[in-house]
Order: structure tokens, then C-alpha cells, then sequence
């Protein structure tokens, strides 16, 4: 390889470059700018730097730079991160500095290069040997490679020992078994702690292969001899630990006889009495019954308390016993009761293990809800129906699927209970409703949030083996619980990180929604089988995109759609309104709010799927009224606070004055929520002409939206422009909707013949209202295509038709989402007539209220000609 004599420098501190080496170096922009324009480097130690800096720039003193370097090739260029460039470089020779010249804007070395090579062919060391006549050099060469190899093999012998991954030790020998003797040095010199910088330096001006041969036998065997030392200096404080742990079982062991000893010394009498009191006050006695399946016997084991127990592991014991352990759980227990006692209070390890007894003695292996053992007999279905109603407005589906689960257990009184996964955006009752179905199940309820959870053993929990290790959420969950059968909502399960460097949490939770599996869920830090069969799942999310697949096959879906106007119109007067007038004081004032107000509150101040910005726009009107009040009272008016403590300590209202008016009016709301964030549409005033169609939208708030799509012509070479803030999806629906005019214009009567060309001089602007939205979806396409029809042919759509479906390249129409949230929103803008495709009748028949479904003229399309003929006139149109 043929490398140039004058480099640019790249100075390093305290880091040595050798040849064979790959490594990266991290710079800022300003000091890799004149690296990056070549293709080699020489990277030159930079020595003694007092500021410490890893990479150092050469308005340095020159001085420090090392007489030798590493020419380098530049083999990848990094600058993804801001302000940093990262360069990747291998090391190709030694390169000695002769001189340093300033080219331009930066320095440049002028260096001689040296290769070190072990073979036999231009060896410069062999050529060194002859020309000073060394005969012997050559076996003692020979010599110095033998030794290094054993070394070597040493060497991983050493890294096998301290517990080497054997995947980078297979590396690491087939690295040596194939490369040339001078790479392993330079790798071995480079991944030895106990070689210095000055062993590196030695090494990097070492141009002659014995002289570097040697160096690294000099490094290895120092490095070696300190492995030696350490696992020798090991052994012997082992040695040490053992004889005193022998020792202190002695010293144990001859208390206990002497204490045995002494109580042969006892009078009978007073043996009597002792056997007596030992037998009255000794309730710490757990009894295991075990089944041997080999025998067909029970084998009871028992415990029994020692006068050497303390009184906290005498209640241990004690708790233990009154825990009802399943049987495979009493064998673990009966060991580890074992062992701690063996154990002094004061060693780590008795901490430990009286945690572990502590958590096992509280889990609820048996225990249920006391009211669940006639549960099954006395459920009501009536009173869970009513208790789902009282607390939640509609939301049928999770209702009757809960209602469901009752009645089967109620016939068949061992159903294991389904796991349900409630999907939805914010704010529409998602934890609320599973809080409520644990009442209407007269179950404990439990909370798990899993939103960043990135770790495995926050699910599994940690293994003893660690410090500070605990059980993971679901057991700590069950042991708060105290029963066997809770209801566990699993919140924000979608909010999981998945395959991070800790684990997949998502993956631990494939066992826990398994029923078939997690009869005997597996808790790192219990070790112990626990049954999770009879808890209620609840699993709760906004999207279920990050859910992984096998995940969502284990849970049943129940989609919660955002509330409508009409929803949030009665949740606000029958849950949030009564709220904040309690949450206020204000319960015996006689404040109330209109529906006009309320309706103007939804529509201009809210734009969510759920209720939360509407209650927080109630507790707004609600604290303004109390300023009112609190203003009244500051000035003294003694009559009107006469009379409101006399309301308030009576049944009756509070009769205001009447600059306080009781009832709360849209004129109010200018004042006290300010101007309105939010602009609702009307079609009423809208003129009618070509080129605009009204569509169908459906917001990320959960709420639907007339969205009126514009189209205009000018004279070009048929371009199409696109404005609106726009999704890709929404741009390919443009795209489909121009291409399927174009290839049916002379049907559609756009063109004269067959063979002429639409729009070939026009170029054509469609362009959505509300340009600071974001928009995307499918859903437009039929508005599109009628837009531009409209405008192409002059006819105009009433403004009171409204449109919304997806297209095909053939003119198909396909289905689409949100459909109750649309036509309800149409409805309240005034449309009379809706187009929509085919297969979206059966939502329109299920979720749209009666009273729209008869106020709005429905027509329902399956293909663009169907939209065409209901819409325009067929004078117009050619047949094809």
C-alpha cells in the first residue's frame, strides 16, 4: 500500500494508536474539518496535557507531540449527532515525524512509515540482522514467538478463569490463530489493563520486530503474574473465611449441648411444669401435609418453635402457619425456616431470607374475598347493572360484556374471568370504569401502572441473588390485595418499552394474560408457583399499535369511542356539574348553568374525545362564582350574608340579589372562560357554488367536523397543487381522485371525445380549510372527486350534502371509521342529506341516535358513479 509522506494530524492524549487497530475518535465539527477531506491520518500522542482533555487541538504547544505515530485510514466518517463528528479509523504502520509544516488552515505532519512484519519475505528486521552480522538473532527469535504463544494461550486460560464471555474468548483465539504476530501484539497491548502509556509508546516506536516481540513478552507476563497474585491472594482469604465459619458452628453447636446438659439437672417436679408451660404457650407450630404420589400416604412435617426463636421469628412462624400454603410451597418454606435459624440476625444473607418468609407469610395463597364464598349464589345482575349505569353514561359493549361474565358465573359458578383490554383516547372513563367494575364485582381493585416500565423484573421481580432485590408489580399487587381474586387494571399497558437492554416487559406479560399459564405464575424473587387464574385483568390503552401481537391475541379488545356532544351534554349535568357545585360549597346557592351555555361551553371551549377539559372549564365557572361571593363578603354587606347563611343552614335555596344572577348564560361565559378556542361549524350563510363540497372529518379529539374541501382552475400545464396542511394518505386520495376524472372525463361529459386530453392547459388547486390542522386519512376521496367534478362542470352541491368515503383507483368505495362522531356533527351543522359508503349502513343503524338518523337523509354508495348520479344531473353525462 502506498501512503503518502505528509498527513494531517489528529493529536491524542493519553491514547496510544497502534497498527490493526479499529477504534473511534469523537471531535467537534471545527477540529475534524480539515481530517475528513482525506482518506489517511497520522494520529500522534500528545504528552502531559494539564487540562486533561481526551482529544486536544494543536494550538497546543507543538512540543508535546510524540516523535512517532499511527498512519490511520479514515474508514467511516460519523456526524448524525449535532456539532460532533465521530471518526472510525484503523491503524496501518508506525510512522516517524520528521517534520511539521502548516498548510493553510491547519498542521501537517511529514513523517517516514515503518512496517513490522514477521514473515520471512522483506522483513526489515531480517535485514537488520544481516547487515550487523547477528547469526544467533534468528533463534532467539524463534525463541521469543514460542514463549509469546504460550503466553498467549495463558492468557485466555486467565480470561476463562475470571468469567470471559466464551463467545469474544473464541474471538479472540481465532484472532490469534490467523493474524501475524505483530496485530496480536498490538490487540493484546490494547486490551491489557496493566499495560501503561509508556509501555504503548515503547511500542509504538518499536519499528523492529524483535524489539517489539520482546516488549510484549515483558507486558504479558507482568500482566500474568499479577492474575497469579490476585487469584493466589483469593484463595487464601477463602481459606481464612472458612476456618472461621468452622469456628463459630463449633463454638454454636457447644452451646447448644451445654445447654442440653444442663437441663438434665432439673427437678421432676419442676421438669413437669417446664413440659406443661412449653405445651400451653407454644402456638408457633406450623404443619405441612404433603401428598406422595409414589405412597399414596400424607407425610406431616412440623415445625415446631425453639427456645432459641426470638419473638419476631416466633410471630414469623406463627404467620406462616395461619398462611394456608398450598403444598408444593410448604417443602421451600420448611428449608429456608431451616436455614435461617442456622443464620446470625446480624449477616445479610437472615435479612434477606426473613423478607422473602415475611412476603410468602402475607400472600393470599387461599384467602378470597369474604363475601365471594357465597358470591356466586347471591350475585345480582340487576344490582351490577344499576350500580354500571349509575357511574357511567352509555358505553353498552363493556357494559354488557361485564354483565355477561356475571350471568355465566351465576350458571355455571366456576368461570375462569375474562381479560379485557379497553381501548380509547384520554379522558373517556377508562380507569374509572374498571374501578367500577370492581364494585359492581363486590371485588378489591388494584392498580398497576405500567407506562415506561422498561425493566423485566418490575413484572417478574428480582432475583434474591441481587442486592436490594424485591418482588415484581403483580405479586407486591396481590400481597396489598390480601385475596386471591382481585381486580387488577393493568393501565397504560401500550405505554410499555419494549426490547430494551433489561428485558422485555411486554413479553412478562405474555405469561401473566395467559389463563392457561398463569395458574402458576413464576415471581423471580418468590420462586414459587402463585395462581393468578382468578384475578379480573383490566388492561387499559390509547392506541393498539404498540401493543405487540401475541400480547393483543391474549386480551379481549373493547373499543372505547370518544363521548359525543349529546353524551357530554348529559355527563356534565348528571356527574360533573353536581361535582364541582359540591366541590365548592356551593350546594345550597342555587347556582345553575344552561343548556345553551353548556352546548357553547362543549363546542368552543373543548375539543377532546373525553370530559376532562370540560370539567375543568365547570370547576373554572364554579370558582368564579366563589370570588363573587368571597368579593360580597369583604365589603361588608351584612343583608346578603345574612341571607346566605341562612340558606345555608336551611333547605331552601339562597335568593341572590340581583347583581349576582343564579343561572349562568352564554354572556358569562365570554366573561369568565374569555374569548372561545374554538370555532364550530355552521353550514347556515354558506352560498353554494361550484368548486365547493362539504366533507366529513373525524378529529384526534374523538369529536367529528364538516371539513369543506375548495378547488380552483388557472391556466398551466395541468400540475396539481396541494394546500391545507395535508397527510400523505390524503395527498394519494387527490392523486386517485384526478386520476379516475381523467379516465372517465368524456363520461362524465368533461371532454368532447374519448381521445381529448383533460386539463392539459389548466393546472388544478384543491385546498382544505383550517390550514393549521394537521390532515390525514382517506376518508376525503369522494369529496374530492365531487369537488372537482363540480367545479369542471360548473354545477354546484348543495350546501346542506355532506360526503365521506374512501376510493379506489376504479372508483370503489371503501369504508370508512368514526362514523357515529361525523354524522352527529353533521347533524349539528345543519346538513340534510349524507353520502356514505355501503358497508358503513350497519354503524349508522347501531350506534346513530334514532331522532338524527330520521332528521338526516342517508345514501349509500358503492362505487363513484352511484355518488355521481345521486349528486349531479344526467344531462350532462355520457354513457361509456
Amino acid at each position: 500500500m502506498s501512503l503518502p509522506d505528509q498527513l494531517p494530524i489528529l493529536p491524542l492524549y493519553d491514547k496510544v494508536l497502534l497498527p490493526s487497530i479499529v477504534t473511534n475518535y469523537t471531535l467537534s465539527d471545527a477540529e475534524a474539518k480539515h481530517l475528513i477531506k482525506n482518506d489517511f491520518i497520522v494520529c500522534i500522542p500528545l504528552m502531559k496535557n494539564p487540562r486533561g482533555n481526551t482529544i486536544a487541538g494543536l494550538n497546543d504547544d507543538l512540543g508535546r507531540l510524540y516523535h512517532f505515530g499511527c498512519t490511520a485510514e479514515i474508514l467511516n466518517v460519523d456526524q448524525s449527532l449535532p456539532g460532533t463528528t465521530v471518526l472510525h479509523v484503523q491503524g496501518l504502520c508506525r510512522s516517524r515525524v520528521t517534520d511539521i509544516v502548516y498548510e493553510g488552515t491547519s498542521f501537517e505532519a511529514l513523517v517516514t512509515h515503518h512496517f513490522v512484519m514477521d514473515d520471512d519475505n522483506g522483513r526489515e528486521e531480517d535485514k537488520y540482522n544481516k547487515n550487523n552480522g547477528c547469526n544467533s538473532t534468528k533463534i532467539n527469535q524463534e525463541a521469543n514467538e514460542a514463549q509469546f504463544r504460550v503466553l498467549c494461550k495463558e492468557y485466555i486460560t486467565r480470561m476463562q478463569e475470571l468469567g470471559i464471555a466464551d463467545a469474544i474468548l473464541l474471538q479472540l483465539t481465532r484472532s490469534m490463530a490467523n493474524e501475524p504476530l505483530p496485530s496480536i501484539i498490538s490487540l493484546l497491548l490494547y486490551l491489557t489493563e496493566s499495560a501503561t502509556f509508556d509501555d504503548k509508546l515503547s511500542a509504538l516506536e518499536a519499528v523492529h520486530y524483535q524489539q517489539l516481540l520482546e516488549l510484549a513478552i515483558k507486558v504479558v507476563s507482568c500482566h500474568l503474574q499479577t492474575l497469579r497474585t490476585s487469584t493466589e491472594m483469593q484463595q487464601t482469604v477463602e481459606q481464612a473465611l472458612d476456618h472461621h465459619r468452622r469456628e463459630f458452628y463449633l463454638r454454636h453447636q457447644f452451646h447448644r449441648i451445654e445447654r442440653k446438659h444442663n437441663n438434665h439437672f432439673v427437678l421432676p417436679q419442676q421438669q413437669q411444669q417446664l413440659r406443661s408451660t412449653r405445651k400451653n404457650n407454644n402456638p408457633y407450630n406450623i404443619i405441612f401435609k404433603t401428598n406422595n404420589n409414589n405412597r399414596n400416604t400424607n407425610v406431616t412435617n412440623i415445625i415446631t418453635s425453639s427456645n432459641e426463636d426470638d419473638e419476631e421469628l416466633a410471630d414469623l412462624v406463627r404467620q406462616l402457619n395461619q398462611a394456608n400454603l398450598p403444598t408444593y410451597a410448604t417443602s421451600v418454606v420448611s428449608r429456608d425456616i431451616k436455614r435461617l435459624r442456622k443464620l446470625t440476625p446480624s449477616t445479610p444473607e437472615s435479612g434477606i431470607l426473613r423478607s422473602y418468609l415475611e412476603l410468602v407469610a402475607s400472600l393470599p395463597w387461599q384467602q378470597q374475598l369474604a363475601t365471594t364464598t357465597t358470591y356466586t349464589d347471591d350475585v345480582s345482575i340487576t344490582v351490577a347493572q344499576k350500580h354500571l349505569d349509575t357511574d357511567h353514561y352509555g358505553l353498552g359493549q363493556v357494559k354488557r360484556r361485564i354483565l355477561e361474565y356475571l350471568s355465566v358465573i351465576k350458571v355455571k359458578k366456576d368461570l375462569s374471568p375474562p381479560i379485557l383490554c379497553l381501548v380509547g383516547p384520554p379522558g373517556v372513563g377508562k380507569t374509572t370504569l374498571a374501578r367500577s367494575i370492581a364494585t359492581a364485582l363486590n371485588r378489591k381493585f388494584y392498580r398497576m401502572s405500567l407506562g415506561s416500565i422498561r425493566d423485566e423484573a418490575d413484572i417478574r421481580g428480582h432475583r434474591r441473588t441481587y442486592v436490594a432485590a424485591m418482588p415484581g408489580l403483580l405479586i407486591n399487587g396481590m400481597r396489598k390485595c390480601g385475596v386471591k381474586n382481585p381486580v387488577i387494571l393493568l393501565d397504560e399497558i401500550d405505554k410499555m418499552v419494549q426490547n430494551s437492554n433489561q428485558g422485555d416487559p411486554a413479553a412478562a406479560m405474555l405469561e401473566v394474560l395467559d389463563p392457561s399459564q398463569n395458574i402458576s405464575f413464576m415471581d423471580h424473587f418468590l420462586n414459587i408457583p402463585f395462581d393468578l387464574s382468578q384475578v379480573l385483568f383490566i388492561a387499559t390503552a390509547n392506541s393498539m399499535e404498540s401493543i405487540p401481537g401475541p400480547l393483543l391475541d391474549r386480551m379481549e379488545v373493547v373499543h372505547l369511542s370518544g363521548y359525543t356532544t349529546d353524551e357530554k351534554m348529559h355527563i356534565a349535568r348528571s356527574y360533573l356539574w353536581p361535582k364541582q357545585i359540591e366541590a365548592h360549597g356551593l350546594g345550597k346557592m342555587g347556582i345553575t348553568l344552561s343548556d345553551s351555555a353548556l352546548l357553547y361551553i362543549i363546542e368552543h371551549y373543548t375539543q377532546e374525545s373525553g370530559v376532562r377539559n370540560l370539567d375543568r372549564n365547570m370547576a373554572s365557572l364554579c370558582r368564579y362564582r366563589c370570588k363573587e361571593y368571597a368579593d360580597m363578603a369583604e365589603k361588608s354587606e351584612t343583608k346578603k350574608l345574612q341571607q346566605l347563611h341562612l340558606s345555608q343552614s336551611s333547605s331552601s335555596s339562597l335568593l341572590l340579589s340581583s347583581d349576582l344572577k343564579p343561572k349562568i348564560e352564554i354572556d358569562d361565559i365570554h366573561v369568565i372562560l374569555g374569548a372561545p378556542l374554538y370555532d364550530f361549524d355552521m353550514v347556515d350563510g354558506e352560498e353554494a357554488v361550484p368548486g365547493v363540497v362539504f366533507g366529513l372529518a373525524y378529529t384526534q379529539g374523538g369529536m367529528g367536523g364538516i371539513l369543506p374541501i375548495e378547488v380552483n382552475q388557472m391556466p398551466g400545464r395541468g400540475r396539481l397543487t396541494l394546500t391545507g396542511s395535508l397527510g400523505d394518505v390524503l395527498k394519494e386520495s387527490a392523486y386517485i381522485a384526478l386520476s379516475w376524472i381523467k379516465s372517465n372525463a368524456y363520461a362524465l361529459g368533461l371532454t368532447a371525445s374519448r381521445k381529448d386530453e383533460l386539463l392539459s392547459d389548466m393546472d388544478l388547486h384543491i385546498h382544505l380549510a383550517a390550514g393549521a390542522v394537521r390532515k390525514d386519512g382517506p376518508s376525503a376521496g369522494i369529496t374530492m372527486v365531487t369537488a372537482i367534478i363540480s367545479l369542471l362542470s360548473g354545477k354546484s352541491v348543495p350546501k346542506t350534502t355532506a360526503m365521506t368515503g374512501e376510493i379506489t383507483l376504479r372508483g370503489q368505495i371503501r369504508s370508512i371509521g368514526g362514523v357515529k362522531e361525523k354524522v352527529i356533527s353533521a347533524h349539528r351543522a345543519g346538513i340534510e342529506r349524507i353520502l356514505l359508503p355501503a358497508t358503513n349502513q350497519r354503524e349508522v343503524l347501531q350506534d346513530v341516535p334514532e331522532n338524527i338518523r330520521q332528521s338526516i337523509r342517508f345514501i349509500y354508495c358503492k362505487s363513484l358513479w352511484d355518488a355521481v348520479e345521486a349528486i349531479f344531473d344526467y344531462d350532462g353525462l355520457h354513457t361509456m
